[in-house]
């Protein structure tokens, strides 16, 4: 009886033992608040797309990776990534980040400084603790640069125009006073800077909402006097002082001499780009568009001359039209041109092969708000493909164009006018085509796979939502099969403002079902996307309405379903079922253009709606 009681007395001392252990542990684990800063304190770390264990790995991390605390659910963050990246961290498995410019103790010194300048000529800025994580920009020799952090031998830092990003400790040395968006040289030869964008604009001030004040061509050379931010502040032969976009320069390590710019800026570059490459940073991208998109066939004539064509390759016309400007671009023989918009430097061009070789008419200035010249060369010879260079005043995501080709093919039709008026203009969104590949979707009895349906209808809402500004990704690109998850962690990657998933519908009920649907998925269960719940309600609204006004076919209403593309897209997102490829007459309805492109008009106007709402 004594020996129990001991027994037992025993299991009630260690089961003690351990809750005190564990009440320890917790209240020991670092305390970390929204908005706050962490790094992951393990080394290595999975991101999940949700708050447990269970969710899907996005990606793995390393020890040392900071991330901002935007949310938590019990002991789970949900954080963002530099770079717009956005996922969950086991709590335990992170610290808060040490600030320095808080007066924490760094080095032997005892008391961190403030701020750090560049010691290196021309040192890169980095997306995270190592030279092993993507460059995001540079900065120059005698840079301050504000301290906020630091992990083993790297620095985190702000630059003035507030971007967070990391520099090498050994690179720099400690600053006696803070960077107020000035750039302190040192003694040493000044850097310059050379010019990469065809034409670029030179400002009064760091940003783009400031004054224009000139335009230097490419190769052009400037002597730097400061920066903020992206921006350099750059001087003229002449000794006038103006700032420069840096993602349309490159530095120079070495100084050189002030370039003369009494020349006449506007003369003709006589190299025309090469196809675009991809290029570094989110910013700089082609877009997916950077085969080139096919314009559609005009249905009605063009209201712009087309001007007398007497044999010339290419023949440029052009006038404003209401707050925008028409090209009307005529060719000596039948062509299918191809159209791209570039993002940095700030181009539309127009590539078109089948034409014969010959004399191209001489660079065009235009007296446009949206386009400052127009050039055409020969792009290659054998075969011959010409090139027409579109130069735009601003930001090619603030121009909306449209195109279309005349019945004959031999003119092309560019529409142009600001994208300011679009709600849609500068957000990120995803599109997905529906099945693909080997998985074909319905089937109508009269051949129509919904797969080819779906495919065409991205393309054509992509071109237009591209046009207004929008930033749009489609999860694939032709007829391939794309894994369902695969879909939405390429647009979680992105950071997507919406993603839209396109489909036909079938029933195997009957042949006689028929309309349209939309459906969302938000449980007030789901920690993340009940948070989303009137988002996503809100956006499955708009499509519906924008899809049965240009279709005219029966409205079904909204649906709520558990499909793994609404489960697992981290953003507002809708599947559209536009009609029933298993009608007779809806399978028609499907495999006609006009309906296609009316659906893509729909998918357009319901995503116009939702952001007008959501801004």
């Amino acid at each position: 009886m004594g020996g129990r009681r001991l027994q037992h007395a025993g299991k009630t001392i260690t089961t003690t033992v351990v809750l005190g252990l564990l009440c320890f542990l917790f209240l020991v684990r670092p305390a970390v608040s929204a908005a706050e800063t962490v790094v992951v304190d393990r080394a290595s770390v999975n991101v999940r797309s949700g708050p447990g264990n269970g969710y899907k790995v996005l990606t793995e991390i390393p020890r040392g990776t900071p991330a901002t605390v935007i949310g938590r659910s019990g002991d789970w963050l949900r954080v963002r990534f530099a770079g717009g990246k956005i996922g969950w961290l086991a709590g335990w498995l992170v610290k808060p980040e040490k600030s320095l410019s808080s007066g924490a103790a760094a080095g032997s010194s005892g008391s961190a400084p403030a701020s750090l300048i560049v010691t290196g000529d021309v040192v890169n800025l980095r997306d995270g603790p190592g030279s092993d994580y993507p460059k995001t920009g540079q900065v120059a020799r005698g840079t301050l640069l504000t301290i906020i952090g630091k992990s083993g031998d790297w620095y985190r830092v702000r630059l003035a125009g507030g971007k967070l990003c990391w520099i090498a400790g050994w690179l720099v040395k400690p600053g006696e006073k803070r960077s107020d968006g000035n750039t302190s040289r040192s003694g040493s030869a000044a850097v310059s800077v050379a010019v990469t964008g065809d034409l670029v604009n030179l400002r009064s001030g760091p940003g783009t909402d400031y004054p224009r004040t000139g335009q230097v061509p490419r190769g052009t050379l400037l002597a730097v006097a400061g920066q903020s931010g992206d921006w350099y502040r750059v001087r003229l032969a002449g000794g006038e002082l103006c700032w420069i976009a840096g993602w349309l320069v490159k530095i120079n390590a070495e100084p050189v001499a002030a370039p003369d710019l009494t020349k006449d800026v506007g003369e003709p570059v006589t190299s025309l780009p090469e196809k675009p490459a991809p290029l570094e940073g989110p910013e700089v991208l082609t877009e997916p568009e950077a085969q080139g998109q096919v314009p559609v066939f005009s249905q009605e004539p063009f209201p712009v001359s087309r001007g007398e064509n007497t044999g010339a390759p290419v023949v440029i016309n052009w006038e404003n039209t209401g707050g925008g400007t028409e090209f009307i671009i005529s060719f000596c023989r039948p062509v299918l041109p191809k159209i791209q918009r570039m993002i940095d430097p700030s181009l539309l061009l127009v590539d078109v092969s089948e034409l014969p070789s010959g004399e191209l008419p001489g660079p065009l200035t235009v007296g446009s708000d949206l386009v400052s010249s127009v050039r055409v060369g020969w792009l290659q010879e054998n075969p011959p493909v010409a090139r027409v260079v579109l130069a735009l005043k601003t930001a090619a995501e603030n121009v909306y164009w449209q195109a279309d080709v005349s019945p004959d093919r031999q003119a092309l039709r560019l529409r142009l006018r600001p994208s300011s008026t679009y709600a849609v203009a500068g957000k990120t969104i995803v599109l997905d085509p529906g099945h693909g590949g080997r998985e074909t979707g319905a089937l109508g009895a009269g051949g129509l796979e919904e797969k080819e349906f779906n495919l065409a209808v991205a393309h054509l809402a992509a071109q237009e939502l591209r046009g207004r500004g929008a930033r749009v990704w489609l999860t694939r690109e032709t007829d391939e099969y794309v894994d369902l998850y695969a879909r939405t962690a390429k647009a979680n990657s992105l950071d997507a403002s919406a993603f839209v998933s396109i489909h036909a519908n079938a029933s195997e009920r009957s042949t006689q079902q028929q309309g349209t649907s939309t459906y969302w998925y938000a449980p007030l269960s789901d920690p993340v996307l009940g948070l989303q719940r009137t988002e996503r309600e809100f956006l499955a609204q708009c499509l519906q309405a924008g899809l049965v006004r240009n279709l005219g076919r029966k409205d079904l209403g909204l649906y709520t379903a558990n499909f793994v593309v609404l489960r697992t897209a981290a953003m507002p997102a809708a599947l559209i079922e536009t009609a029933f490829v298993s009608n007779r007459e809806e399978e028609g309805l499907l495999s006609q253009e006009w309906f296609r492109q009316a659906t893509a008009k729909g998918i357009i106007e319901g995503l116009e709606a939702f952001f007008s709402q959501s801004q």
